[in-house]
């Protein structure tokens, strides 16, 4: 039990010395919202067009390292009454099929060095589940735009469109 709350602890501790991005605005048809609190952006509707139900198909976006960004790709639980119903293949399944695009706030090009696929969580930096680590020539800037371009998970294809990102 001790080594559970240590591991906990730990991990609140370091998640919340990373720097926070959240999303300023969104371009492109295949966003259909983000939460402007953090950096998550919805590829789909709620389940049954109602919010509550949840089960949105979202892509967070989150600096992990002075040059490295992190992309998770989930599915929010599905809400049926008291049930909950939670698909983990949307997190297994995701890839990026584009090389993303990533510019500073001055539209400038930051070159992308390689992109490097997790199957692993990274509990240390609060990610769970499968993630992608873009590495960047340069340090992540404080205000940036992505366009990861084609997103696949669970064998449809998501167009990401532009994500506008600014930090904390």
């Amino acid at each position: 039990m001790k080594k559970i709350l240590c591991a906990l602890f730990l991990t609140l501790l370091l998640s919340s010395c990373m720097q926070h991005y959240y999303v300023v605005r969104t371009e492109g048809t295949g966003i259909k919202g983000h939460y402007d609190k953090d950096s998550i952006v919805y590829l789909t509707e709620a389940y049954e067009n109602i919010e509550k139900q949840g089960g949105k198909i979202y892509i967070q976006i989150r600096k992990t390292e002075k040059n490295i960004i992190t992309i998770v790709v989930a599915r929010q639980d599905i809400h049926k009454g008291s049930r909950h119903y939670w698909d983990p293949e949307y997190n297994k399944t995701f890839k990026l099929l584009d090389t993303p695009i990533i510019t500073d706030n001055n539209g400038i090009k930051i070159t992308v060095l390689k992109t490097v696929e997790n199957l692993e969580s990274k509990f240390d930096k609060g990610i769970y589940g499968k993630n992608v680590d873009i590495y960047l020539e340069k340090d992540v800037p404080e205000e940036l735009a992505i366009d990861l371009g084609r997103v696949e998970t669970k064998g449809k294809v998501y167009n990401t469109g532009k994500i506008y990102l600014k930090r904390e």
